[in-house]
C-alpha cells in the first residue's frame, strides 16, 4: 500500500522539528516575536479597564485592582493616569505592535521560502548522484510530481503551521488576561474548549486521512500527463488519444472529489465549533451575570475577550487541519529522497 495514502499523524512532529532545525536562530526570533506580540495585545486589552473607568464606565478609576497596577506603572515611568496619557500608551502599543508584525511576517516568509528552497535541492542533489540504473527503477512523474506540487505543498504547510503558533500565542495571552480577571470564568471557557477540540478529533483524524487521498490523486494526475507527453509519438501513431483524454479526465476528477471532502470536513468543523462556541458564549454570559455578577467593565472586556478569542480558537483548528492534509506531501518528499540515498 502507498503510504502517501495512508499517512501517521507522527509526521507532524519531525515536520515541526526539521522546520526548527532549518531555521534555527530565526525560528528563536519569530517565537520570541510571537511572545511580544502576545503580550503587547494582553497590555493593550488591559488598558480598556481604567480608560472605561475613567470615562465613567463601571465605577471610579482607582477601583479596580487591575486599575491601580497600570496606575502605579504609569507613576514610575512618570506618567499620570489621565485619559490622554492612557490613550496615548495605547497608540503607542498599538503601532510598536503593527511594527514588530510587519516585521515577523517577513521573517516566517523567509524561513517558508528558504525550508522549501533547502528541501527542493537537497532532493534534487541526491537526484545527480544516483546511478542511471536506480534512476530507471523511478518514475519520471513521481520524481517532477515531489519536486514542484509536493514541494509546493510543505512550504504552504510551513506558513499554516507559523499561523498556527502564532494564534495559539495569541490566544494563551488572551486566556491569562481573562484569568486576570475573572479565573472561574476562564476555567469554564477552557473546560467547554477541550470538550469542543474532544469532539471535533475525528474530523481532525478525517483531514489528515483526506490529506493522504489528495497527495495520491494529484501524483495519479502528474503519471498520466507524463505517460501521454513521453508516449505522444505512440499515442499519434496508433490513435490512443481518447484513451489518455479519458484517463486524465479519470484522474482530475478524483483530485475534484479530494478537494471536495477536504473542505466539506473543514466546512463542518467550522459549523460544529461556531455552535459549540455560541452556546458556550451563551452560557458563559448567563454565569457571568447571574452567578458571578461581575463589574460592568470586567463583564465588557469579557466579552471583547471570548469575541476575539473564539474566531481564533477556530481558525486554529482549520490551520491544524490545513497542516494535517499536507503532511502526506511532506513524508512523499522524504520517502523520495530516502529512496535516492538508498538506490
Amino acid at each position: 500500500m502507498n503510504n502517501a495514502a495512508d499517512p501517521k499523524s507522527s509526521l507532524f512532529w519531525p515536520y515541526l522539528a526539521s522546520v526548527c532545525r532549518y531555521a534555527r536562530g530565526r525560528a528563536v526570533v519569530s517565537l520570541t516575536l510571537l511572545i511580544v506580540l502576545g503580550l503587547a495585545e494582553g497590555i493593550g486589552l488591559l488598558m480598556i479597564i481604567p480608560l472605561l473607568q475613567l470615562i465613567g464606565f463601571g465605577g471610579t478609576a482607582g477601583s479596580g485592582g487591575i486599575t491601580a497596577g497600570i496606575g502605579q506603572l504609569l507613576g514610575l515611568a512618570g506618567l499620570p493616569l489621565t485619559l490622554p496619557v492612557i490613550l496615548g500608551v495605547y497608540v503607542a502599543l498599538v503601532a510598536a505592535s503593527a511594527a514588530a508584525s510587519r516585521f515577523r511576517d517577513v521573517l516566517n516568509m523567509e524561513i517558508v521560502q528558504g525550508f522549501t528552497l533547502f528541501l527542493r535541492n537537497d532532493l534534487y542533489g541526491d537526484l545527480t548522484r544516483v546511478d542511471w540504473l536506480s534512476f530507471t527503477r523511478i518514475r519520471a512523474s513521481d520524481l517532477t510530481h515531489v519536486l514542484t506540487a509536493a514541494m509546493e505543498m510543505v512550504g504552504i504547510g510551513i506558513q499554516q503551521l507559523l499561523m498556527l503558533v502564532s494564534i495559539l500565542v495569541i490566544a494563551v495571552v488572551n486566556l491569562a488576561v481573562a484569568f486576570t480577571l475573572s479565573p472561574a470564568m476562564t476555567a469554564l471557557a477552557l473546560v467547554t474548549g477541550g470538550l469542543l477540540l474532544l469532539i471535533l478529533r475525528p474530523l481532525n483524524r478525517q483531514a489528515l486521512d483526506t490529506g493522504g487521498k489528495l497527495h495520491q490523486a494529484r501524483q495519479e494526475m502528474f503519471g498520466v500527463i507524463s505517460d501521454h507527453l513521453g508516449g505522444m509519438k505512440v499515442a499519434k501513431s496508433y490513435g490512443l488519444e481518447n484513451h489518455f483524454a479519458h484517463h486524465f479526465r479519470l484522474a482530475t476528477g478524483r483530485l475534484v472529489h479530494q478537494f471536495l471532502d477536504f473542505t466539506r470536513t473543514n466546512a463542518a468543523t467550522r459549523m460544529f465549533f461556531e455552535i459549540g462556541a455560541a452556546v458556550a458564549l451563551s452560557l458563559f454570559f448567563l454565569g457571568a451575570v447571574q452567578i458571578f455578577h461581575l463589574p460592568a467593565a470586567y463583564l465588557l472586556l469579557l466579552a471583547f475577550l471570548f469575541a476575539r478569542l473564539l474566531p481564533k480558537l477556530s481558525l486554529a483548528q482549520q490551520n491544524y487541519q490545513r497542516v494535517c492534509n499536507i503532511l502526506p506531501s511532506y513524508g512523499a518528499v522524504r520517502a523520495m529522497q530516502a529512496r535516492l540515498v538508498r538506490e
